[in-house]
């Protein structure tokens, strides 16, 4: 979603939860995700399939640019004692708890994959959302860098 600034209270009510954010951060509220990607861009994930449906209506009255990717993406969730070793293999992010901590979500590559990284409220969990053009080669990449974590 995309929206002005001015905006954001009125779509906050309208997808029942906070989306003001600071760039890079999230909410999460009722099952409903919020992740600020950039000064005017959301990524909002729920699992209702009606949970978008009050800023649809927003969108007939108010500046607002709302799509639907749920068909486009596919997301992994990597968690555990290793998950920080296993995205640093293929992630040139600073992941340690001070540079990313719970909550951070960001635009960023594991790989030659463009990637939408994600922490949730857990210190051991992460989230990355991807192309489904690149699963397979996320599904192989990530799995070989589970098993080079998990025998160092």
């Amino acid at each position: 979603m995309r929206l002005r600034t001015q905006q954001i209270e009125q779509a906050s009510v309208a997808w029942k939860a906070p989306l003001d954010l600071a760039p890079l951060a999230s909410s999460s509220l009722d099952g409903r995700h919020a992740l600020r990607l950039g000064p005017d861009e959301w990524l909002l994930m729920a699992e209702a399939s009606s949970a978008a449906d009050d800023l649809h209506s927003l969108a007939v009255s108010t500046a607002l640019s709302l799509v639907d990717i749920s068909d486009r993406e596919l997301a992994w969730t990597i968690s555990g004692e290793n998950a920080g070793r296993v995205l640093a293999t293929g992630c040139p992010l600073d992941l340690s708890e001070a540079a990313f901590p719970p909550g951070r979500a960001t635009r960023t590559v594991y790989g030659h994959a463009e990637i939408v990284l994600w922490r949730p409220n857990s210190e051991r969990s992460w989230q990355i959302r991807a192309l489904r053009s690149f699963a397979i080669y996320l599904t192989h990449h990530l799995a070989h860098a589970g098993k080079q974590c998990a025998n160092t």
